[in-house]
Parts: C-alpha cells; structure tokens; sequence
C-alpha cells in the first residue's frame, strides 16, 4: 500500500492518532516542525477515500477553542473509516454580530484618522 506522503510523514500522523483524537494544532504540537495550515493539508489527504487510497481517519466532532489561536471551529481527527461530522453552522445572529463589530472597528479607526472632514464627526 502506498503511503500517499513522503518522508513518512502519514506514518507519524497515524501513530499519534493511535493515542487518542486530536486537532491539527494538537497534531503539530506533539509531532513537531509542522505548521498548523501545513498538517490540515496533510490530514485532508487522509480524511477523504481517493480511488488509490482508502479513508484512513475521520472528523469525529468540531472544537471552538485552542490556546492562543483564534476561535473558530476546528475538527477533531480519530483512526478509522466512517462517516465525518458536518461542520457547524454559525447561527444569522452570530453571523450578524460580527460582521456588526467588523463595521464599527473600521469606523473607529476611520474616525481616528487626523482628516479634515474626520471634525465633523463628533
């Protein structure tokens, strides 16, 4: 069987999955000298069946929270074949919320700006 990555890297994947489930961020921290964008490439290339290949782990649930990252959902990657878990959806009002704050920063910092017409403002 091919081993669908070189350096063996998908050989180290599959041993630390063998401890438990893990984020790619908890992936990289345990196997070392990996980006975190780089190892969901990675695990990408293991989660979906390829006609060479087959499924070799898959998403098992979805975690908001990892220390000193930004929040947003991230899979939880386990050994096996299965079914993976659809990814949250983000409710209208948290989708409105955001894109609220988004707004208002850019007019804060607009209105900070030493700008002529920036007087009238306020």
């Amino acid at each position: 069987m091919k081993s669908g990555v070189k350096n063996g890297a998908t050989k180290r994947i599959l041993e630390a999955l063998e401890h438990g489930p893990m984020t790619a961020a908890e992936l990289c921290e345990q196997l070392g000298g990996y980006e975190p964008t780089s190892m969901a490439s990675l695990l990408r290339g293991l989660v979906k069946p390829t006609p060479t290949l087959p499924q070799r782990i898959r998403i098992i649930g979805w975690t908001d929270h990892h220390f000193g990252m930004r929040d947003y959902p991230r899979a939880i990657y386990e050994i096996g074949e299965g079914v993976n878990k659809a990814k949250p959806v983000r409710s209208k009002k948290a989708q409105h919320a955001k894109a609220k704050r988004k707004y208002n920063a850019k007019v804060r910092a607009r209105a900070k700006k030493n700008f002529v017409f920036n007087l009238g403002v306020y």
